[in-house]
């Protein structure tokens, strides 16, 4: 795998991990939607370590941002709730 697919198959992990579409994701890569269909079908099958660890990481971090935003919410609505007391 060259070194161009390999990114552009970083970047739809990434964008997947972020909620894109696959349409989304056609249009932000400037692909179309048949290469994101295939890139996501050999990212399934691939046992390439580098998109084994990238998807690790982008899962990771997608669970991480996920998780502060929510608890960033929930302080926003108590100190919210304890000002209106």
């Amino acid at each position: 795998m060259n070194a161009e697919v390999l990114q552009r198959r970083k970047d739809v992990i990434t964008l997947l991990a972020r909620g894109f579409s696959q349409t989304e994701i056609a249009d932000a890569l400037k692909v179309p939607v048949e290469t994101v269909y295939n890139d996501l079908r050999e990212i399934r099958n691939s046992t390439c370590a580098e998109l084994v660890g990238h998807t690790k990481r982008e899962i990771l971090q997608t669970v991480v941002l996920s998780r502060a935003a929510r608890v960033k919410e929930l302080w926003r609505t108590v100190t919210e709730t304890e000002s209106g007391w």
